[in-house]
């Protein structure tokens, strides 16, 4: 019985070849994407980078208020009420093991604490804003945001 040309499985599938399937083309970033993709790097990464021990509530203290301070259209900082902060904070979350977290005030201004301590924030009464020592992160070049912010957060 004759051969056939076409590669297949026992059963007549066919075989997937390597390299013959069409690639996904990648949209291009939008301004507003590279703006936050920036601001993270610079601000957020060293911070997990150097701190990797902290407790889960600082981080989300941290994302929650980056979120909030950070316009990534017009890639200007705002100080922003606490309260809205707190509120979000406080909500109920889905731990990684499956598990229900529920955080309190208390825990949210122990983590405002330890932000502050460490220099990422600054708190006049019930405002907040990012500390006056990254106020020019975004104006350096994106190459050397990676390398010259972890030292930025030395203290």
């Amino acid at each position: 019985m004759p051969r056939s040309k076409h590669r297949r499985k026992p059963g007549g599938k066919s075989l997937k070849r390597p390299g013959q399937s069409r690639q996904m083309r990648q949209q291009p970033l939008t301004a507003w994407e590279v703006a936050l993709e920036r601001f993270y790097a610079a601000y957020k990464q060293p911070f997990y980078e150097q701190w990797p021990d902290t407790q889960e509530a600082v981080f989300l203290m941290l994302d929650l208020v980056a979120d909030t301070i950070f316009d990534p259209n017009t890639l200007a900082f705002s100080a922003v009420n606490i309260d809205p902060i707190f509120e979000d904070f406080v909500g109920p979350y889905m731990g990684e093991d499956g598990s229900t977290i529920v955080l309190t005030i208390e825990d949210a201004a122990a983590a405002l604490g330890s932000l502050v301590e460490r220099e990422m924030v600054a708190l006049d009464g019930n405002l907040i804003s990012i500390h006056p020592r990254f106020a020019n992160i975004l104006a350096d070049p994106p190459a050397q945001i990676g390398a010259g912010a972890s030292s930025a957060l030395s203290l």
